[in-house]
């Protein structure tokens, strides 16, 4: 009981050095001032409050705090509103930036699968993945070189989204283009264009590709 009394103590204390006392005045009054009770049960004048002394409540000091209830009502009814709608606000954010999260991936695979479908369409695409490809006999085509085009700028899209928490994360990214990116037309085509890419994108891509 004397470690409760010496909690609730040490709680309004703090509140009397912040605004306790210019927010809420009598319920400052009534638990802060905390004097020991004599035999009779009165409460001395003049008497520091301490820890361990019995709280004291003056019928006078509770209808102070019935009166400032009675007078500030819609202000505490107010706060709790406040109080409450930022809650609700936090809970709402959380919420909508994993919905955004999860949109964000579904997109992503929205154009994978594009991607992947124009490969299939086009036979003269083939040899970007054939790893016996000699890019000194036979140069890479224009074709060739916009589908790459396409991989890394969806590459790119997909590093910038994890960069800034916009999707979930995903745990083969770099395993997948370094497998990609090794093939001779890919990697060709790669040391081409990423001078015109983002440094740090373009840092990603080049330790993706020094991984065993």
């Amino acid at each position: 009981m004397a470690a409760v009394k010496k909690k609730i103590f040490t709680i309004f204390t703090v509140i009397h050095k912040g605004y306790g006392r210019q927010i809420f005045p009598a319920l400052y009054d009534c638990f802060y001032s905390r004097k020991p009770q004599t035999a009779n049960g009165s409460c001395p004048a003049n008497v520091q409050p301490s820890p361990t002394g019995t709280i004291c409540f003056p019928h006078a000091k509770m209808k102070g705090m019935a009166q400032w209830l009675a007078q500030n009502w819609f202000n505490l009814l107010s706060t709790v509103g406040i109080i409450g709608s930022l809650w609700i606000a936090i809970v709402t954010l959380r919420s909508g930036a994993k919905t955004q999260r999860i949109s964000n991936l579904l997109a992503i695979t929205a154009n994978y699968c594009e991607i992947r479908q124009e490969f299939l369409r086009s036979p003269e695409l083939a040899r970007v993945v054939d790893p016996a490809a000699d890019v000194g006999k036979k140069p890479v085509t224009p074709a060739e070189e916009s589908f790459i085009n396409m991989v890394i700028s969806h590459t790119s899209s997909v590093y910038e989204a994890l960069k800034d928490d916009l999707m979930t994360s995903q745990a083969g990214l770099r395993q997948d283009v370094c497998s990609f990116f090794s093939l001779p037309i890919p990697k060709a085509v790669w040391s081409k264009t990423k001078l015109l890419q983002n440094q740090d994108f373009a840092a990603f891509i080049d330790s993706s590709l020094k991984k065993p």
